[in-house]
């Protein structure tokens, strides 16, 4: 299972898995969604922490995650890279 797969499976409403796992078997609609995921609207909101405007950078993002006790190994979907696999030190460096 790859890491897009598994974040449907974790962080996706029930009720949508089946449909974005039939997209993700097109390669043409898997390229078109994986690059639309930092927008998907369908991610269960347990799992979803709003962060004020005024704190959306990477430090702050990053110190979030850290309180929040998170992997040290992070998906990142915004802005460049886009879908790739980092490190706490490699988003720091990616903006």
């Amino acid at each position: 299972m790859d890491n897009v797969h598994a974040l449907l499976a974790a962080f996706v409403k029930l009720n949508k898995r089946d449909r974005y796992r039939e997209i993700l078997s097109n390669p043409r609609l898997r390229h078109k969604f994986t690059n639309q995921l930092a927008h998907l609207a369908d991610f269960d909101p347990k799992f979803r922490l709003p962060i004020p405007s005024n704190e959306l950078f990477v430090e702050s993002v990053v110190i979030e995650l850290q309180k929040r006790h998170c992997p040290t190994i992070v998906m990142a979907f915004s802005g460049y890279p886009t879908n790739q696999e980092l490190g706490m030190r490699g988003i720091r460096e990616a903006r």
